[in-house]
């Protein structure tokens, strides 16, 4: 099953195209998480009504998608694999303050301090943020997927471009320190060199590549 938020309109293609004021005040991880924990909640009760619970429930989540695998995958324990591509375990907060500082964004500093101050309303429209309400900055920074990952015990599986634009390396890297200091041998990470967000390098889909080794590996 794939779960898009709220209010995206059929004729919309990404944010160049336009975003309507009910997606912008929708867009922001506490309501992300509380659509897709009741949609998964709901597809495994009425499996299980029907005594057909699958052996496997895997949580995958793409770029920002993934910043929440990690809490879905803790709240729901019928979750038996967690899927992170295009994202690692460091904070989405911290991961946004090395991409600033990576492209030497001038006002970086400016952005970083109106994320830090509490506005009048956390939803107003006329504040937005990089496109974003504050609210949605506010609860960004309250994620900690490294340590959500770290409480699991089934298998995480995480990829990653070795050139990704929108989300530094370095997040992957994190957590794979993070599970080495744990002596937690439950992640599976693959760095594609040269790849971009999307794992294209060369032209060549490495995400598909992935997939088919995912795959293989649920069937043995």
């Amino acid at each position: 099953f794939i779960l898009q938020k709220r209010f995206i309109e059929e004729d919309r293609r990404g944010r160049a195209s336009g975003c309507t004021d009910a997606f912008v005040k929708a867009d922001h991880p506490a309501q992300w998480i509380a659509d897709q924990q009741e949609f998964i909640r709901q597809q495994i009760e009425r499996a299980s009504a029907q005594h057909c619970l699958p052996a496997r429930v895997v949580i995958a989540g793409a770029s920002e998608g993934a910043e929440i695998v990690p809490v879905l995958a803790r709240r729901i324990p019928e979750t038996t694999h967690a899927v992170l591509i295009g994202n690692g375990g460091m904070a989405p907060i911290d991961a946004y303050r090395l991409q600033l500082e990576r492209r030497s964004v001038l006002d970086a500093r400016a952005i970083l301090k109106r994320i830090a101050l509490e506005p009048a309303d956390p939803d107003a429209l006329d504040n937005l943020i990089g496109g974003r309400t504050w609210r949605y900055w506010a609860e960004l920074t309250m994620l900690r997927p490294g340590n959500d990952l770290l409480g699991l015990t089934i298998p995480v599986w995480v990829a990653m471009g070795g050139e990704d634009q929108a989300v530094p390396v370095a997040s992957a890297l994190y957590l794979r320190d993070l599970f080495a200091a744990h002596d937690k041998s439950n992640l599976t990470l693959a760095i594609y060199p040269g790849a971009d967000h999307a794992l294209f390098a060369n032209s060549h889909p490495n995400l598909v590549d992935w997939w088919l080794a995912f795959d293989r590996a649920m069937g043995r």
